[in-house]
């Protein structure tokens, strides 16, 4: 049975019920049976019932159907209120104007900052090395998504104030920021402001970050992952010429967090790969972090890790 064959058939049978008996409107008495006795199964929405708040999030931003899209993202953030990207892209997706998504941003940002504080996750003497934490990152990614919403309204100076507080918590500027701070000042015609940015690209250099996924097809995709896990775990020394200072094993739980099935290369140089296989389809995913002078160089190392670890997983 098609979702439009079963929404008809609980709006002929809510009509002829009594809704205020039980204190319930039409919409809320529709999500309560559809949530409630998942009669929506075969449409897809509610497959995989194990999918984790990140998984729900990529399955959102992968759909091209807006009802599917919601739901995926209303499930994400039910399962973990704090996924701000899926709050941010609710935000997007129900905001009349930008206007209002970036009020709306203000507020959530807002209240991840207080949630960074309250949980002790940052203290006062962390500024500057925010997206060095791992539970940070979100945080500032919406930060970002926030000034280039300021710059496609065109207001510059509420860009250019948030890009300057971005720098601020996150001195290594892992996102770039320091590209979009170059074109404003440009565009405002400020060559002092401008000189002063070469300086901090001096101090601190360039940062790239990359995502690579890879599918294993069929039903032994998921042992091959597990394999490729296996193998990730021992053994490796050295990455690119790169000496691997720390393996972080996530499965034993680190630093407070629940175990996952997550491994994180800390290698010389300030660099970094991440390895997160999914829970619930055969699809692993690759995260590099990279510093380095300049973009040029930072290009040429991220390359050579992408190349090495692309042999190890395929």
């Amino acid at each position: 049975m098609k979702k439009e064959e079963i929404l008809q058939l609980l709006e002929n049978y809510l009509e002829d019920i009594n809704l205020e008996d039980d204190g319930m409107n039409f919409e809320t008495a529709v999500e309560e049976i559809l949530f409630h006795h998942n009669l929506l199964k075969g449409s897809g929405l509610y497959e995989n019932e194990d999918l984790s708040s990140d998984e729900c999030y990529d399955r959102a931003m992968e759909s091209d159907d807006l009802p599917e899209k919601m739901e995926y993202l209303n499930r994400a953030v039910r399962l973990d209120p704090m996924n701000l990207e899926a709050r941010a892209e609710k935000i997007h997706l129900e905001s009349e104007d930008s206007l209002s998504e970036l009020e709306e941003l203000g507020k959530l940002a807002q209240f991840a900052e207080e949630m960074l504080k309250k949980n002790h996750i940052v203290e006062d003497d962390d500024e500057g090395s925010y997206y060095g934490i791992p539970e940070t990152r979100p945080y500032i990614r919406l930060r970002f998504r926030r000034l280039r919403l300021y710059l496609d309204c065109g207001m510059m100076n509420k860009a250019e104030k948030e890009a300057m507080d971005i720098l601020r918590l996150n001195e290594m500027d892992n996102l770039g920021v320091r590209f979009t701070l170059g074109c404003i000042y440009a565009f405002q015609e400020n060559r002092e402001k401008l000189e002063k940015l070469d300086e901090i690209y001096a101090k601190h250099g360039y940062c790239l970050n990359t995502l690579y996924s890879f599918e294993f097809e069929g039903s032994a995709g998921f042992e091959k992952m597990n394999n490729i896990m296996a193998s990730l775990r021992s053994g490796i020394t050295s990455v690119a010429g790169k000496n691997v200072k720390t393996l972080n094993d996530y499965s034993k739980g680190i630093d407070g967090l629940p175990k996952s099935d997550v491994l994180k290369f800390f290698l010389e140089g300030n660099c970094s790969v991440v390895v997160r296989p999914s829970g619930t389809e055969p699809k692993l995913k690759l995260y590099i972090s990279v510093s380095e002078k300049d973009k040029e160089k930072a290009g040429e190392v991220e390359a050579k890790i992408a190349e090495e670890f692309k042999a190890k997983i395929k």
